[in-house]
């Protein structure tokens, strides 16, 4: 039996210094499983989820051209192994009429699942081994903790309260409800550049709920 793995908190993980932890539910279930993985990985995730778009293509945009242009698609997403909070990961995909199986890293396989609308699957006894009995649940992440430091550091004001983003010769308020849609165009193409796409997917969704309103 296979237990199909949901992200709970791909829109925003939750950050612990360098790191960043993903909450895997289980579906239609009430166990989860945490997973540490590094803030480039995870970047990785909040730019697919948010579909924030790059001039050139990421590493997992190439993989998606190789696939398509060999006729080949991604057909499973499996949790092989779990070994001293390592995760084993196989990827299954299918060119001219054969099964290939891919090894992959849990981040990387997860981005690929994202893409792909594959689910992630880990057979039942390894999660009933690394589970917890509680859902997971997204904590909503405060944006001034998460990136102030990131993007205003500097000796003048670092024992200062900042409640804006400085970009270019122009600030832009810390609260993004408070941002004009210009600001936040230019505010996103800035934190796309300085690769903190955590930042990045919270301009993307600020946009995106304007254009429902």
């Amino acid at each position: 039996m296979e237990i199909e793995l949901e992200l709970a908190n791909k829109d925003s993980p939750t950050l612990q210094g360098d790191a960043f932890t993903l909450i895997l539910n289980e579906k239609n279930g009430n166990r989860f499983i945490p997973v540490i993985i590094g803030i480039a990985e995870a970047k990785y995730i909040i730019m697919e989820y948010n579909k924030i778009q790059v001039k050139r293509p990421l590493p997992y945009d190439l993989i998606m051209q190789l696939l398509e242009q060999n006729d080949a698609e991604i057909v499973k997403i499996r949790v092989r192994d779990v070994q001293d909070g390592i995760y084993f990961v196989s990827v299954y995909y299918r060119c001219d009429e054969k099964m290939w199986e891919l090894d992959a890293r849990l981040s990387d396989a997860l981005v690929l699942s994202l893409k792909t609308q594959i689910p992630v699957v880990i057979p039942a006894e390894i999660f009933e081994r690394v589970c917890y009995a509680e859902t997971g649940k997204s904590k909503q992440r405060e944006l001034p903790a998460a990136v102030r430091d990131f993007w205003n550091k500097s000796e003048e004001n670092d024992d200062a309260e900042v409640d804006f983003f400085e970009v270019g010769d122009g600030k832009v308020p810390l609260d993004l409800k408070k941002a004009t849609a210009e600001q936040l165009q230019e505010l996103l193409q800035e934190a796309l550049e300085k690769e903190n796409y955590e930042l990045a997917a919270d301009i993307d969704a600020e946009l995106n709920s304007r254009k429902h309103e």
